[in-house]
């Protein structure tokens, strides 16, 4: 059902490659580093989804094509806790209405400082899946 993806903090690529591979629709992948980009435009390329997946270098979601593609119903990012939520303005702003927004990275005992960052721009748990002291949370923008 989603259109539009986002996956923030790529790294390697590899979740906005699995997106790519499930949904068969493209994925804007963002990362801060360079290197990470290369990396993920390689990935994409090496799994058969080079096309689908857009690599873009921004800090944070500052790139004109990340707001040219949105709004966005499905975000993703595997980072740490404190740039989750740094970020939550800026996701708030490029999710639409209805958008899930899957965030993992977060150690346990920081999920709750997560959930409010992301609660203050109007986004609401709706699940909260723990394993091996990580948190994995899933939002809603309603």
């Amino acid at each position: 059902r989603y259109r539009r993806l986002l996956d923030v903090g790529t790294g390697t690529g590899i979740l906005a490659i699995a997106l790519a591979k499930r949904t068969h629709l493209q994925v804007i992948a963002s990362d801060i580093d360079p290197v990470a980009v290369d990396t993920t435009i390689a990935n994409a390329r090496d799994n058969d989804v080079g096309r689908q997946v857009v690599a873009l270098q921004a800090t944070g979601l500052e790139h004109p094509r990340i707001a040219a593609a949105g709004p966005y119903d499905l975000i993703v990012a595997n980072i740490l806790a404190g740039p989750l939520a740094a970020l939550a303005p800026a996701v708030g702003r490029v999710a639409e209405r209805g958008a899930a927004v899957i965030l993992s990275g977060i150690l346990d005992h920081q999920a709750a400082r997560v959930v409010a960052a992301y609660a203050s721009q109007s986004m609401v748990l709706r699940h909260k899946l723990i394993r091996n002291g990580w948190a994995t949370l899933i939002l809603e923008k309603p």
